[in-house]
């Protein structure tokens, strides 16, 4: 929901996140289907970063 978040006037500190979590953070909009490829990018990434450690 950051389009939500965005049309509201509020920023979401995906860095931060991350951080804090210590995952990825993708913030997108499921109905934006051109921003689906950072997501696609990031799990293929954290994927690849798995199997490395296994």
């Amino acid at each position: 929901m950051a389009d939500v978040a965005k049309d509201q006037g509020k920023s979401i500190d995906a860095k931060a996140i991350e951080e804090k979590l210590g995952i990825p953070v993708i913030p997108f909009s499921a109905t934006d289907i051109k921003s689906y490829d950072v997501f696609y990018e990031a799990l293929s990434k954290a994927i690849s970063q798995k199997r490395e450690e296994c």
